[in-house]
């Protein structure tokens, strides 16, 4: 078992990446967006990139990760977390046995501790640099507590 949480994500969230991912999703539709794509990127990365905040006093440009308190925050977040899912995760030999996340933590279940430690760690930590994650094996005990609902295991 291990769980792991992504370190302050909403500010971490590679923009660039995230707005090409939902440009990408988006315009593979059946019927995509009437907008052209140029256009509609333009307007993400104009309410993206362009925030900005005071900080003792001095005015500060925000140029990545979500603006706390945007209501794009959680939108992009899961965006992200999701592509990272489609794109390591499921796609990886070893896969969890049990993969369940509420926004960035992350509880998983592996058929054994290796597969638990040489895949899904190496792939976390070296898939995006600026993202910090935080992993905590757990030992075995029939029942956990996993955001706030009871699950009994075996």
């Amino acid at each position: 078992m291990c769980s792991f949480d992504v370190s302050s994500l909403f500010t971490n969230v590679p923009l660039d990446e995230t707005i090409e991912i939902c440009l990408d999703k988006l315009y593979a539709l059946a019927n995509p967006p009437r907008l052209p794509r140029l256009v509609l990127k333009n307007l993400l990365l104009f309410a993206t990139k362009k925030s900005h905040f005071v900080f003792d006093g001095q005015y500060y440009d925000q140029t990545d990760g979500v603006a706390m308190g945007s209501p794009l925050g959680p939108v992009l977040a899961n965006i992200f977390m999701c592509d990272f899912e489609e794109k390591w995760v499921m796609k990886n030999i070893n896969q969890p046995t049990i993969w369940f996340r509420y926004v960035d933590d992350t509880f998983t279940l592996f058929k054994n501790k290796d597969d638990a430690l040489n895949d899904l760690i190496l792939i976390l930590v070296f898939m995006q640099k600026r993202i910090l994650v935080i992993f905590q094996l757990i030992k075995y005990t029939r029942k956990l507590l996993f955001q706030a609902c009871h699950h009994d295991i075996l």
